[in-house]
């Protein structure tokens, strides 16, 4: 046995066997014999394992070495080899810092470029657990600053990384297990404004969508009801938002509200306590929702959440929860405060604001001002401001929306325009909402909402014709 078995089985405490095994896989990644290598893994994975927990830096980086030769080197049809040596690199990865993690001050755990690659394998499994292993060996790295003369750090890839993960998010179901290893990935990365910033300000082209997706609706669509998220994938959607509610510098701030605003975060908030007095929803998705809510209303994001939050109708479920003994006293200084900085914005906003935030938040509900027919005959021309906003918002509704409520009060509201504006039928046309209308009236589902629909499909009739 060589000097270098021997300090292997002095050093780290293995058995004879361990060592020999561990300075052969050793000598032959140095001799890049990959092909002779796969017999030897099942053994040296055991030994590593004793490595990476128990030996000094300098000796756990000599067999980290080794797991990243032989990742980078093993065939693309060796997943299960590939997934076992990446789990070593997570495990080396948790909890390490970046010294510990670049003992020969070459490199981390893996070059930048090598673990991108990784996270864009085709391997879901593969790829979930390189997303982890990049958090967190990017995480340790920005605690500890970057070094001089490295090269590119991983933080220079950070953007790249958000699009990779964003990209296999669009594309996956919420029940798969790999979403709960790309969202932990993201979250480990948050810790800084400039992480935040980059994950604000990433889009990426989706075959769904006809203009660039932002990352954080990637990841804000995860909570949408109609998918059903599991709580683990709920809860790991709102610990990545809660992070971003944390933003300080104003621009990244400024940043942060127009992303949120634009992908309806607030609303997708609400949605998931709107039902909180039911008890179907999970005691830790109501107190991070309730926590994230409360860092969006009372800093310094933009007033335009709060109003969202108004609109949405979260005074009403405030005051609901606000009748329950809750156990856990966070809970409660946290809707404390949120009621008060959405009671104060909601005193500054004038009837027609309200309207407005609660359709474009597109949490419809049957409140007075939908049958106010005065509000409609007062408001009905602010409402083609912004190029037809508010009737696009209803028409939109139409289209997508699933829920009876949401639908019947859009099609009453489209009615509604269409009766109190001079031009109302003219510009509804335009909005290509007929074709749908006619889906609605044949879905045996939507039996309770029907007249809703015929009425609003009777006022694309000419006057003189009566709708059979």
């Amino acid at each position: 046995m060589g000097a270098e078995e021997e300090k292997w089985i002095s050093v780290v405490g293995l058995s004879r066997e361990d060592a020999e095994v561990l300075d052969s896989v050793e000598t032959r990644v140095g001799a890049c014999q990959w092909e002779e290598l796969k017999g030897w893994i099942p053994q040296w994975w055991r030994a590593v394992e004793h490595v990476m927990v128990t030996c000094k830096a300098d000796l756990r980086g000599r067999a980290l070495s080794v797991v990243v030769g032989l990742v980078e080197h093993t065939s693309e049809g060796a997943g299960d080899v590939r997934e076992v040596l990446i789990q070593i690199m997570l495990a080396q990865s948790l909890g390490r810092t970046e010294s510990e993690m670049n003992h020969d001050g070459e490199r981390t755990v893996a070059s930048p470029p090598t673990i991108l690659k990784w996270v864009d394998d085709d391997d879901l499994r593969t790829s979930s657990l390189a997303a982890r292993v990049f958090g967190n060996v990017l995480a340790a790295q920005s605690k500890n600053g970057p070094r001089a003369g490295r090269g590119p750090t991983l933080e220079g890839f950070r953007k790249q990384f958000f699009s990779s993960i964003c990209r296999k998010l669009c594309g996956l179901d919420v029940d798969d297990t790999c979403c709960v290893g790309y969202l932990q990935g993201i979250a480990r990365t948050l810790r800084s404004d400039a992480a935040r910033m980059d994950f604000a300000s990433v889009s990426i082209s989706h075959p769904g969508s006809t203009t660039p997706l932002l990352a954080i609706t990637c990841v804000a669509e995860l909570l949408d009801q109609d998918q059903q998220p599991p709580v683990h994938v709920t809860y790991q959607v709102l610990f990545v938002l809660w992070l971003m509610s944390f933003a300080r510098d104003p621009s990244v701030v400024d940043a942060i509200s127009q992303a949120l605003d634009s992908s309806y975060v607030p609303r997708r908030l609400i949605l998931l306590i709107r039902d909180v007095s039911t008890d179907k929803v999970s005691p830790k998705v109501v107190r991070l929702t309730v926590a994230t809510l409360r860092n969006l209303a009372t800093k310094n994001f933009s007033a335009r959440l709060r109003r969202e939050m108004v609109g949405a109708g979260l005074v009403t479920i405030l005051n609901k929860m606000g009748m329950r003994n809750w156990q856990d006293s966070d809970v409660e200084e946290d809707l404390i405060a949120l009621k008060d900085a959405v009671s104060s914005e909601l005193q500054m906003m004038s009837t027609f604001e309200v309207y407005r935030h609660e359709l474009l938040s597109g949490a419809l509900e049957w409140s007075p001002v939908h049958n106010d027919e005065q509000f409609w005959r007062q408001n009905v021309e602010k409402m083609e401001a912004n190029k037809n906003e508010l009737p696009t918002r209803m028409a939109t509704l139409i289209k997508e929306s699933k829920d009876a409520t949401i639908l019947a009060v859009a099609c009453h509201d489209l009615q509604q325009f269409i009766k109190c504006h001079p031009r109302g039928r003219k510009i509804v046309q335009y909005l290509n909402v007929k074709g749908r209308l006619m889906e609605l009236m044949s879905d045996p589902e939507q039996d309770p909402v029907r007249l809703s629909f015929r009425s609003l499909l009777s006022c694309f009739l000419p006057a003189n014709v009566t709708e059979p």
